[in-house]
């Protein structure tokens, strides 16, 4: 593929805008949606390496990150502190995945605390690079409240990403894939929130 990695890099070497370079994200999971999931660790990491250390230097505005699921077992594919820039994960509220009552979900705050204690031994900032949460409206609303806290009061988290969308169809086979859209209503009590009004 160097081919094709000299031609990604020859576009974003060439922005002016803050680029976030992120390779083979959700390694560790234990489902291959991805050819790069459920892999041998060691080809996991000269791959990540190879593909981060394609170029000698890079300008500052590109930051190179590395994105686990942050779930058990992602140090073990750890590239090295060399070619990781920022670190990523994913957090997503799921009521209907296998907790029917969005009472009794994992709030935002409690889900990012496990992520980052995993972690805890990397000093690196943290990118949320994909959040979001399914259910009743005012289970959106609250939990993306306890989210806004989070982003606003962590100093190591840098940036998030809403996944404002459905997953793609059939990705999580037997159960529908989730829709995480909100309303704007929703979208402008979290954006309050996170401003701290």
């Amino acid at each position: 593929y160097d081919k094709e990695i000299e031609k990604l890099y020859t576009i974003i070497t060439q922005a002016s805008k803050e680029v976030y370079l992120r390779f083979g994200h959700e390694m560790e999971i234990p489902i291959t949606r991805y050819p790069w999931q459920s892999q041998d660790p060691i080809v996991y990491i000269k791959s990540f390496r190879y593909f981060m250390s394609y170029r000698d230097s890079l300008p500052s505005n590109i930051k190179r990150v590395w994105g686990p699921a942050g779930d058990r077992g992602s140090d073990e594919f750890w590239p090295g502190n060399d070619v990781v820039d920022i670190i990523s994960f994913a957090i997503y509220g799921l009521p209907n995945k296998n907790i029917t009552d969005p009472n009794k979900q994992v709030s935002f705050p409690k889900i990012f605390g496990m992520k980052k204690r995993r972690m805890r031994h990397l000093d690196k900032h943290i990118f949320i690079t994909e959040f979001g949460v399914k259910g009743p409206e005012d289970y959106q609303k609250n939990w993306l409240e306890g989210a806004a806290k989070t982003l606003r009061d962590d100093p190591q988290i840098i940036g998030a990403n809403y996944f404002n969308m459905s997953d793609t169809p059939g990705a999580w086979g037997d159960i529908e894939a989730p829709d995480w859209s909100i309303s704007k209503e929703t979208m402008d009590h979290f954006i309050y929130t996170l401003n701290g009004e």
